[in-house]
Order: structure tokens, then sequence, then C-alpha cells
């Protein structure tokens, strides 16, 4: 997901293994989600159409897709499904570094959990939790 300059939802990223798909969403003024109601959009974003969102903090993107576009939402937090407890959620540095390569630059990765990176940013973040999720 990244951010608008006025702190709500502007772009929301699905990604899969070998796609990424860009949704352009209108949050303007007045507040409504996109500019009609889809309930196609919301069973696959609830996980009613078979597919599971998957991200490192869902609780706040799932927050964000609610408060923003009015549509309910479901997913798994990849901070907290993979770790001993929940009290320390993972960072997707430390999942880096341990799934992929130990030498990571590990605050080049981190800027990546920014909401206002650009599209490229959003773009890896959401491919690396599917990745993650899967292996």
């Amino acid at each position: 997901m990244k951010l608008s300059s006025r702190g709500r939802v502007a772009l929301l990223v699905l990604a899969k293994v070998y796609r990424i798909l860009v949704i352009s969403v209108n949050v303007g003024d007045p507040p409504g989600g996109l500019l009609t109601y889809d309930a196609a959009f919301e069973n696959l974003l609830s996980g009613k159409r078979g597919y599971t969102l998957v991200g490192f903090n869902m609780p706040r993107i799932v927050l964000r897709i609610a408060h923003n576009m009015k549509l309910g939402a479901y997913g798994i937090d990849l901070s907290t499904a993979f770790v001993k407890g929940t009290r320390k959620p993972a960072r997707l540095s430390e999942v880096i570094a341990d799934k992929i390569f130990p030498m990571v630059d590990r605050g080049g990765v981190e800027g990546l959990s920014n909401d206002n990176e650009g599209l490229r940013e959003v773009c890896l973040r959401a491919w690396l939790a599917v990745w993650y999720s899967l292996n």
C-alpha cells in the first residue's frame, strides 16, 4: 500500500510470485473508497474468493483499507505469524537477512516499510511478503 501526501490510501498492490497488480485508489473528497461499491473486490480483500492477503504489519494495512476505502479486508500478519511470540514481531530486514541474504543492507530494507516510498519499493514489499509466506 502507498499513501498519498494526505495520508490516505493511494495505491494498493497485490502480488503473486510472478505477477504484481497495482490498483490506483480514488479516496478523495468526500471519503468513500472506490468510485462505486465493488462487492467482488471486497470479496477478494476479505478472503471470500479463496485468496488470503499477507503482509508485514497487516493490522495497519487492514485498518487503512477499512477506514479509507470503506471495504472489509482480512489478512495474515507476517510480522507475527512465524515468530515464537507476538510481543516481538519480525522486522522485514530480519526476515530478509534470515531467509535470503545475511549481508543485506538492513537500513535500506527497513526503508521499504515506509508507506510514502515509491512504486518500486511498494511493489517489492508486496512481492517479498508473498515470497516469504510461501517459503
